[in-house]
């Protein structure tokens, strides 16, 4: 059943009607699921007599209702339990499509959220993270689940379950974000006047909440609180940082205040700051969270274990790990008020007659930008901030030289695997926020591409696919290295450079040129994999071009792929060149 679940992502439409259909059959069947309590419900009945207890019709419908959303609950729950990553992905699309045509009832979705609030211990943790999990994959489609529910969902998923299931706060932070809506406007690049890409603007302000607001705080208390785990803090605190940006009316302010926290624990754990910064953050009426209270403050009292703690790995790393994904966010906050300025700015255009009254309206956003200035001017100014200061000067900057020797690791001092990973992938978002930022440190990134270990080396293929998105002007000279990963000797690296570049010369992110030659020796690939991925992207490559007669690109690109393929340096066996070329030629539909 879970094999077929990536058949969700068809391009066919008519497969993907099917898949959903088969779904619904399997899970949500009300008919089927009835004839099941029906069975069930017949051994009972004489039960009921005997006692006297015969409800009437209308209690019996209304049982049999609440009976068939609890099993469509279960059912979808679990679904979610051991699944992989990319599996979770294809049920968030079911589940969404489910919520759009109503498939999921509300009835299961009441059950869902009971299933959340039932008073958490051990026996009901998968239960209860099922139950969020589907509910923040409903909110897709209807985010009027989670603002009917606002008050249990934080009391729950942000009170006390966290601190023993990290993912209870990374799953809440996702249902939160998308309570709040998004409007887009049409990119401003010129390529994209017509169809093109969209940009999300800012939430309307009356959705936002103050910094000192309890939820807030919450959220905070995720990013620096204690974690039992790294790997589970990542996605949590990765999340909760991004809640707060949806959700703060000042986010730069609040996370400001989180990176200073960070860096005085890290730099001066035994100054009382790093302890009194953040008050307790949990409401008095969390029947769950007394016990946690009193463990975490035996454990602060502890000086052995503070001192135990003080400048441990795991402080440096969730450190580093914070300060790169706040630049990111801090990047995107400010395209958004970019965003939002232009859509104001059509919307004056649209309308002379409400002059004065657009005016009143704009003043607000100009005002948190610290300048009465034009709509053009606070442009620039924002635009200026990005590429100037983000990274470079006021807080986020100070710390980029310490992320930096992080990454060197010259002196050998920073061994730590996960340290250095986290700190190479902060450095990679910090290249992303500044194009100046990007091209100081290419030479450093692709250093460490060529002499990292390999779940490294993976992890920059990954973060080049992103900044060639970014920076497409100062990647191009570097393009040649990327290609030169394909003949990588760990199959993994191989995999994820074909994937980016795949996606970068289909999406027109990056021209195609004679190192095309290195995706097509990959056709005949030891991994089948990898030798998949290249057959895929010549068929995608193929289809793109199918609909304009004049330009067959396979075809133009044959005589750089089969000089480079049979030249002494390709290193690539007889058998192979002849595979590579009978699947290369089956393409060309044009005769000479």
């Amino acid at each position: 059943v879970r094999k077929m679940l990536l058949l969700v992502w068809s391009k066919d439409a008519q497969i993907k009607k099917l898949v959903s259909q088969a779904y619904s059959s399997l899970y949500l069947d009300p008919e089927v699921i009835a004839q099941t309590i029906d069975s069930l419900d017949a051994g009972n009945e004489l039960d009921d007599e005997a006692g006297g207890i015969r409800p009437n019709q209308k209690q019996n419908k209304e049982l049999r209702n609440k009976k068939i959303a609890l099993i469509q609950a279960t059912n979808l729950i679990r679904l979610t339990q051991s699944a992989s990553s990319a599996e979770l992905a294809s049920i968030e699309e079911l589940v969404t499509e489910f919520t759009k045509s109503q498939t999921l009832s509300t009835d299961a979705i009441s059950s869902l959220w009971r299933i959340f609030g039932r008073r958490y211990n051990d026996s009901v943790r998968q239960q209860s993270l099922g139950a969020l999990i589907i509910l923040s994959m409903a909110a897709n489609a209807d985010p009027s689940i989670i603002r009917s529910q606002f008050q249990l969902l934080v009391s729950k998923g942000l009170g006390a379950r966290w601190k023993k299931e990290e993912a209870f706060a990374q799953y809440t932070c996702l249902a939160l974000q998308k309570m709040i809506t998004f409007s887009n406007v049409p990119s401003k690049k010129p390529d994209d006047a017509e169809g093109g890409s969209k940009i999300r603007v800012l939430a309307p302000i009356r959705e936002r909440y103050p910094t000192d607001h309890a939820l807030i705080q919450r959220l905070s208390l995720v990013i620096v609180g204690h974690s039992h785990s790294l790997d589970k803090w990542f996605p949590a605190a990765e999340q909760a940082i991004n809640a707060i940006y949806c959700l703060s009316e000042s986010p730069d302010q609040v996370c400001s205040k989180l990176v200073k926290l960070l860096a005085t624990r890290l730099f001066d754990p035994s100054s009382k700051s790093s302890k009194d910064a953040l008050s307790p953050m949990v409401d008095d009426d969390d029947e769950e969270d007394d016990e946690e209270k009193n463990e975490a403050a035996e454990k602060e009292e502890d000086p052995k274990t503070k001192s135990d703690q003080s400048c441990s790995v795991s402080t440096i790393t969730r450190f580093v790990f914070v300060v790169g994904h706040v630049a990111l966010r801090q990047l995107q906050y400010l395209e958004e008020i970019q965003a939002e300025l232009e859509r104001r700015r059509h919307q004056q255009q649209s309308s002379k007659s409400n002059s004065s009254s657009k005016k009143n309206a704009n003043e607000s956003i100009e005002d948190e930008l610290g300048i009465g200035a034009t709509v053009d001017e606070a442009d620039e100014h924002i635009q200026h901030v990005i590429e100037k200061e983000v990274v470079s000067k006021n807080l986020l900057g100070a710390f980029s030289p310490m992320i930096i020797q992080i990454c060197k690791n010259s002196e050998k001092k920073f061994n730590n695997h996960t340290l250095r990973a986290t700190a190479i992938i902060s450095l990679c978002k910090f290249m992303c926020v500044s194009s100046e930022f990007c091209e100081a440190h290419l030479q450093l990134l692709f250093t460490l591409l060529k002499h990292s270990e390999s779940w490294i080396r993976s992890d920059i293929i990954i973060s080049l696919g992103d900044l060639c998105s970014r920076h497409p002007n100062s990647l191009e000279p570097w393009t040649p290295h990327l290609y030169n990963q394909l003949r990588d000797s760990d199959p993994s690296v191989r995999r994820n450079t074909l994937r980016v570049l795949s996606h970068l010369i289909l999406n027109e992110m990056i021209k195609v040129k004679g190192q095309i030659s290195e995706i097509a020796r990959c056709i005949d690939d030891a991994d089948s994999n990898i030798s998949g991925l290249a057959r895929l992207f010549f068929q995608q490559l193929d289809h793109k071009n199918s609909g304009n007669k004049s330009n067959n690109s396979i075809f133009s690109f044959l005589p750089d792929i089969i000089s480079n393929l049979s030249s002494p340096d390709a290193q690539i066996s007889a058998d192979s060149f002849r595979n590579v070329m009978r699947h290369l030629f089956a393409y060309v539909k044009q005769e000479r």
